[in-house]
């Protein structure tokens, strides 16, 4: 028996009744076809020998299970991965915000507005995010390649949220960091 690939059910059989094999190894290309493989050899080695007889047909389809159960569970743990690594993006850039609270507080004092002083402090984390997802962009092309073509959208798309959740988290920092006088900044110790 030769088994290759089909469009229709993922196999096809010839059966050679010459060849006799003790052993074979056969490869399907999803483990779903495995019980409809299992049932066509059966038949042809039944159709062969013209009885009916338990043929000797035994399928080991335990790394195919294990493989698809960690499909699975990757499947799973995706959205909650890039939810994750969206909340973190837009708190690390909040986060350094408020450590500039002396700086902003300074940029106050020397005369500059408030509305400039957030501007400033967001544009500034959102630079610096634009500029991270820029080379992680250019590291992933530089390793994958071609096969970066097959994700360009889900990449894409999470660079956008991922951007998105940072100016949305440096604007709340930086705006809360403003709303305090300048002089009680300029006093907080570090």
């Amino acid at each position: 028996m030769v088994a290759g690939s089909d469009k229709n059910i993922g196999y096809k059989y010839h059966w050679d009744s010459e060849l006799i094999f003790e052993y074979a190894e056969y490869t399907l290309s999803a483990p779903d076809y495995a019980d409809e493989f299992r049932e066509l050899a059966s038949k042809a080695i039944n159709d062969s020998v013209g009885t009916q007889f338990v043929s000797p047909l035994a399928m080991d389809t335990s790394e195919a299970d294990s493989m698809q159960r960690t499909l699975t569970l990757l499947d799973a743990l995706y959205p909650i991965a890039v939810a994750t690594a969206v909340i973190m993006g837009g708190l690390f850039p909040g986060l350094i915000v408020v450590q500039l609270g002396r700086d902003a507080s300074i940029m106050r004092v020397l005369g500059t507005t408030k509305r400039r002083t957030r501007a400033m402090l967001c544009v500034e984390q959102a630079g610096l995010c634009f500029l991270g997802l820029l080379c992680t962009f250019v590291l992933l092309l530089a390793v994958n390649g071609v096969s970066l073509a097959d994700y360009t959208n889900v990449l894409s798309a999470y660079a956008f949220v991922h951007l998105a959740a940072c100016v949305i988290g440096g604007l709340l920092c930086a705006i809360i960091i403003t709303l305090h006088s300048p002089l009680v900044l300029l006093q907080v110790k570090e």
